[in-house]
């Protein structure tokens, strides 16, 4: 019998037939079989040659990528501490662009190509400085220390306080080392706010039901850590809101500092922040508890924020008790802010933080050697940059005496004309004032009672400002 057969290949996407005959059907299947054999073969040669061609355009794309990465570190090692110049980086455009294998309208338009390029190269810059970063200058330890000057102290080693009226000198002195300290409270008023402290803790103690002592400054024996209302870093549970921590935070001096500060604004609100509790140690050194250097802000977020006009804002800590050397202080890096531009150009860049988060030194920078201790006297206020390095010294396990102190910062209210403070700050007075008043531990009514005047008022969000 004979059989006839059409065989057909598909070509360019259409189906055509390539040979059509009669032929005996043992022969028939022959020819089908050798037809068909020789079909997938190619087809089977050909999917291979897609993937090489493919992994050689990979291959192509990395190597640019190494060359271009060697290229950038040879430049920062012969220029350290410096960014890299658009003259730089537009030389690495040039090199990459007639290498990189592109297709399909990249590679037919001049114009995409060139963009093809320009970012392919900036990704290996951002990808350079985030992980490797510019090489650091060398500097000696007479170098570094010219950087950080030291912030001055009396004759008694307690940092030197300006009046809060000094509003020119304060002024300075923030801009030149990042912290100023001023006098803020007397005497009297500091031993009426540690009574304040205690009674509030104690206060929280029994709403906790916690069954140990009351809790007393002068007595270690009732200060394990479970008989607090916290085992957090302040020991407490919640800000300071006790009738004299609203009356701190409304003092005239602080008001005039922060005003000072922010170049004479009168539209101010204040945090409803903690109490800051820290133990003597002598008694037990897993007290002694002190913060590790850190920025209250992403330093590159920080940066972002002044080139754009935005002052992010200050800290503010109010010495209840005096704070020395052997019960632990503020510590900090006096003249950072002028550095942290050289500073940033130095290190792998982070990616610029959106949450505002704090950011701490890596344990082997050596800008840490420099960090200057401030013991404060009783009744003046440490206020410093959100861009200023700082930390806090533990209790040295020499004394029993606590270290009190209340935190306190002021900023632009909403009616100065910027609402960000407000919104970006977590203890801002209309935010706390609001979480509390639906939890009714805290009524309008009663702070009135205490703070009747306008100017309070406006302070705590509880008045508007015209």
């Amino acid at each position: 019998t004979t059989t006839t057969i059409t065989l057909t290949s598909t070509i360019m996407g259409s189906r055509m037939s390539v040979l059509t005959f009669a032929a005996s059907s043992s022969i028939a299947s022959l020819v089908v079989g050798i037809f068909l054999g020789k079909h997938l073969c190619a087809r089977a040669i050909e999917a291979p040659s897609k993937k090489d061609a493919k992994e050689a355009r990979k291959v192509a794309w990395d190597n640019i990528h190494k060359q271009v990465t060697d290229a950038l570190r040879a430049w920062s090692t012969e220029n350290p501490g410096q960014d890299f110049p658009q003259e730089v980086i537009d030389s690495q455009i040039a090199f990459a662009r007639p290498r990189l294998p592109l297709s399909g309208e990249e590679a037919q338009d001049d114009a995409k190509a060139q963009l093809a390029a320009s970012n392919f190269v900036r990704h290996i810059v951002k990808d350079f400085l985030k992980k490797e970063g510019p090489k650091p200058i060398a500097r000696t330890p007479d170098e570094w220390a010219a950087i950080f000057p030291r912030y001055p102290t009396d004759e008694d080693g307690f940092a030197e306080a300006f009046e809060a009226s000094d509003s020119e000198n304060l002024v300075a002195a923030l801009e030149k080392f990042g912290l100023v300290v001023v006098k803020v409270l007397d005497e009297e008023q500091c031993d009426v706010s540690v009574d304040a402290l205690f009674e509030e803790i104690n206060q929280r103690r029994v709403a906790k039901d916690r069954n140990g002592p009351t809790i007393s400054q002068n007595d270690p024996s009732s200060w394990y850590t479970s008989n607090w209302p916290s085992g957090n870093k302040f020991l407490t549970d919640r800000p300071a809101l006790h009738r004299q921590a609203f009356q701190n935070r409304c003092s005239p001096k602080i008001f005039e500092v922060f005003s000072a500060i922010f170049g004479g604004e009168r539209k101010l609100h204040s945090t409803v922040d903690n109490w800051g509790v820290h133990r003597g140690s002598l008694e037990n050194p897993k007290w002694s508890t002190g913060l590790k250097p850190h920025w209250d802000l992403n330093p590159w977020r920080y940066l972002e924020d002044r080139k754009e006009g935005y002052d992010p804002g200050y800290q503010g800590v109010l010495a209840l008790t005096d704070q020395t050397i052997e019960t632990g202080c503020h510590l900090t890096l006096p003249g950072c802010l002028h550095f942290l531009p050289q500073w940033v150009l130095e290190r792998p860049k982070n990616d610029v933080s959106t949450t505002r988060g704090s950011w701490h030194a890596k344990p082997d920078d050596p800008i840490l050697d420099y960090m200057q201790p401030i013991p404060l006297r009783k009744g003046t206020m440490v206020v410093w940059s959100w861009g200023q390095l700082h930390g806090s010294l533990g209790s040295q396990n020499t004394t029993n005496a606590m270290r009190l102190q209340q935190y306190i910062r002021l900023y632009p209210a909403p009616e100065s004309g910027d609402e960000r403070y407000e919104r970006h700050d977590r203890y801002s007075c209309e935010r706390v004032m609001r979480f509390f008043q639906k939890r009714e531990e805290l009524s309008v009514e009663d702070i009135k009672s205490f703070l009747p005047d306008s100017a309070s008022l406006r302070l705590l969000g509880l008045k508007a400002y015209k």
